[in-house]
């Protein structure tokens, strides 16, 4: 009954740590007078420390990313336990083992003794790295697609390569008349311009592909069959798709008309020049609010693009910034800016080179174009592309300001990707070269145990039966048949071992569990090791995992049948999930230090680091723990999908 208590409360207690670990979850105990904490492994794994890390506040504050850890240092000290209140708070870290930034969660509650002063505090931390960066990644994916497609005064399509319609926006569809439903789905040419249109101006993907901004004017047939002139800027991206903007100009080339009839008549119109003159001047009104219009649309579109537009007075100082830089740098727009301020805004170890490029251009009038980091007014980083031009005739320079974080965040998303990728190509040649050896290895064993062991008896019974001549008595013959004849056995029973060696015939009929059955019985037939099996069957395993598994089994047997010098070892199954199948091997044998093994140090089979490899390659796991003087235990985990 005892034990099986404690087993329950170990694996509870597995249980309790496979959770935390999977969720990214660890614990500690800090006793604040003497400034010393405890952890949990999982704690120290999101850390990236070992147990001989200084576990002391300071060296906690020492983990904190710098940009982090006065603002964490304060809080912890001030709010905390000056005004004992519960720990709570995001904050970044830099991990020791690795070097890398991640986010977390951190909680804690205050132990008072009787006098009120904090004497500990226990609580727990997330790695929540994958959720910011999520919400991140969405919050300006969701802005930019917002304002682009449902704020803008034009109509816009996103089409394919090949000009099928991807997207339109809510004036796109009040300009054709034409539903969102209606449009997606249909190629450009199709749905929206007149015949005579596309034979007079052909659409230009062969210019989109080379990276030119194609610029024309075409009549557009609305819903209702009625016909309006738009001006179409077509550019693709570098995704691959197309944006067009559509402006109605049926107005403009109505006045355009006006304008030339005007002209022609304007002899004979001589009684009526003030009259016109008027609906010129009229005319010229309705321009100057389109003008202002088009004003506003490329604010709109600077937004868009997060681009902005600065200029630097260079006698005064005083700069002027356009409403996206006031976004970018997340300030109102009554923060008067000046040159200095502007550059106190850069990351620290950037300012002295943005002031070089800035004096450079002020006095020899050398252009500047880079990227930097940038620390906004709410403490943000970003990553902006400033670019500056002098213009000393009027004692200015000014240049465009843009938000490239974005795209700096997804090229190292992409260098990433690509390392993964190399270490995936490494480790496939890898395996592929390591199966050879494996095949040549098995080759020659199967040629040895032929030559040394069937051969022979094939021999050794021709010799027999060619012995059986007429000179021979009955009973001498009837003897040298019977020697033959057990000799042919002991060559069929050599070739059925050597058969069921290479792939015994269960393998190729049952599932896993039948398969493992047999080789427990195998293996104490052939070399006196009890297996004990248990867990339940999985009639999901496919057939080359079944074999692979299989093989590993056999593999850890034999090395507890030449190393463990144990007679009993033990074999479960269990599922951790419905998409995973785990195999554990056990053995209370002499067992051996971890920190001795290698791979070279591994001969024959599959070996204990060739098998973690090919496991990697499938998405599973190999867990070694092993004590010398206190067995071993090794658990395989697959996926089954």
């Amino acid at each position: 009954m005892k034990s099986e208590i404690l087993k329950s409360l170990w694996e509870n207690d597995r249980l309790f740590h496979q959770a935390h670990r999977i969720a990214g979850l660890g614990w500690y105990v800090l006793d604040i007078p003497t400034g010393r904490f405890k952890t949990s492994k999982t704690l120290r794994d999101i850390f990236g420390i070992t147990e001989d890390y200084p576990h002391t506040i300071e060296g906690w504050v020492a983990l904190i990313h710098p940009d982090d850890r006065k603002m964490m240092a304060d809080y912890f000290s001030l709010e905390v336990v000056g005004l004992r209140r519960r720990f709570d708070k995001e904050y970044r870290i830099i991990r020791v083992v690795d070097g890398v930034e991640r986010w977390l969660h951190g909680h804690g509650d205050l132990e008072l003794d009787a006098n009120n002063r904090p004497i500990m505090m226990t609580g727990t931390i997330q790695d929540i790295t994958e959720r910011k960066n999520a919400e991140r990644a969405l919050q300006q994916s969701e802005t930019r697609y917002r304002e682009l497609i449902e704020l803008a005064v034009d109509g816009i399509l996103v089409g394919s390569g090949e000009g099928v319609i991807l997207e339109a926006n809510r004036c796109m569809c009040v300009m054709t008349g034409l539903s969102r439903e209606e449009l997606v789905g249909k190629h450009i040419g199709d749905v929206l311009f007149t015949p005579e249109s596309l034979l007079s101006k052909p659409l230009r993907f062969d210019l989109l592909k080379k990276g030119e901004i194609v610029v024309s004017e075409r009549q557009i047939i609305h819903k209702d069959g009625t016909l309006a002139s738009i001006e179409m800027r077509t550019k693709m991206m570098p995704d691959g798709t197309y944006q067009s903007i559509y402006r109605d100009i049926t107005e403009r080339k109505t006045l355009e008309t006006s304008l030339l009839n005007f002209t022609k008549t304007l002899v004979q119109r001589v009684e009526e020049r003030t009259k016109e003159l008027k609906t010129v001047n009229a005319t010229l009104q309705q321009n100057v609010v389109q003008l202002r219009a088009s004003q506003a649309l490329l604010n709109d579109m600077g937004n868009m693009a997060n681009v902005g537009g600065w200029e630097l007075d260079i006698h005064s100082g005083k700069q002027l910034w356009t409403d996206e830089v006031y976004h970018i740098h997340e300030l109102e727009k009554d923060f008067e800016p000046t040159g200095q301020k502007g550059i106190a805004f850069y990351a620290p170890d950037v300012q002295k080179s943005v002031e070089e490029a800035v004096r450079r251009c002020i006095e020899l009038g050398e252009p500047f174009d880079f990227e930097h980091q940038l620390i906004t007014a709410k403490g943000n980083t970003r990553w902006v592309h400033s670019i500056g031009k002098a213009d000393i005739e009027h004692g200015r320079i000014y240049g465009t300001f843009q938000d490239v974080t974005v795209r700096r965040l997804a090229d190292q998303e992409l260098r990433e990707k690509n390392a993964a990728l190399d270490h995936s190509v490494s480790q496939l040649r890898k395996l592929s070269l390591e199966l050879t050896q494996a095949e040549e290895l098995e080759r020659k064993r199967v040629a040895s145990i032929l030559h040394d062991h069937v051969q022979q008896y094939i021999v050794a019974a021709t010799m027999k039966i060619s012995l059986l001549d007429g000179q021979l008595t009955p009973i001498e013959q009837a003897k040298g048949v019977k020697e033959s004849l057990a000799i042919l056995r002991e060559a069929l029973d050599a070739s059925r071992s050597l058969t069921v060696s290479l792939c015994p015939p269960v393998l190729m009929d049952a599932g896993l569990l039948p398969c493992l059955k047999w080789l427990a019985s195998w293996m104490e037939k052939q070399h006196g090791l009890t297996v004990k099996l248990s867990g339940t069957d999985s009639h999901d395993v496919p057939g080359p995992l079944c074999n692979l598994l299989f093989q590993a089994v056999r593999e850890l047997l034999f090395n507890i049948v030449k190393h463990a010098k144990v007679k009993a070892a033990s074999v479960m199954l269990e599922h951790p999930d419905a998409q995973s199948l785990r195999v554990i091997v056990c053995d209370h044998g002499k067992g051996f230090s971890l920190a001795g093994l290698s791979a070279s140090s591994q001969a024959g089979g599959l070996g204990l680091f060739h098998l973690q490899e090919r496991l990697t390659s499938i998405g599973g796991t190999l867990e070694m723990n092993s004590e010398v003087g206190h067995g071993t235990r090794v658990s395989i985990t697959v996926p089954l999908q």
